[in-house]
């Protein structure tokens, strides 16, 4: 054999054909050396496999690379330092806040068409949530709304996200 037989790329995807309980390998190779892959391998044909090999050709820049050290963790902050917006956010994810929210303000609760945080929206008479954080009377009625919940479902004393 005189012409070279090796084709030089980059691995770039590994994955399972399941119906013929097989994996394929892809390597990409740059545009400008595919004619010579094709001259050297020539073109599959279906129904006729043509046995090639795949080899490592530097091991050293190809070993597994460390993991990168993970970023570490923010210290968690207190709910009530949290901006409005997100405390009404966490709060609208809460099942217990949403079915308060439907018994104690049935009238904005169908306002909102049973949108828990429409019927936040409607109450503290904002589009946004947003707006909790820049709107003082906004604000001021939220940290009631978030409050009453507390107080009604007795959570104020022992729930470390309360607003006291």
């Amino acid at each position: 054999m005189t012409a070279p037989a090796v084709i030089r790329g980059t691995l770039s995807e590994i994955k399972p054909v399941k119906t013929r309980s097989i994996w394929q390998i892809v390597v990409e190779i740059p545009v400008e050396q595919a004619q010579s892959a094709i001259d050297t391998l020539g073109v599959p044909v279906p129904g006729k496999e043509r046995w090639v090999a795949v080899a490592l050709l530097d091991a050293a820049s190809s070993a597994p690379q460390p993991a990168p050290a993970p970023e570490p963790d923010k210290p968690r902050r207190r709910f009530q330092d949290l901006p409005r917006s997100q405390q009404a956010g966490m709060r609208c994810e809460e099942p217990e806040f949403a079915s308060w929210m439907k018994q104690k303000n049935p009238g904005a609760w169908n306002a909102s068409g049973g949108e828990v945080a429409g019927a936040v929206r409607w109450l503290c008479a904002v589009n946004s949530r947003a707006e909790l954080n820049t709107d003082p009377v906004a604000g001021r009625l939220w940290d009631h709304l978030n409050t009453q919940y507390l107080q009604d479902t007795g959570r104020m004393a022992t729930d470390p996200r309360s607003a006291a």
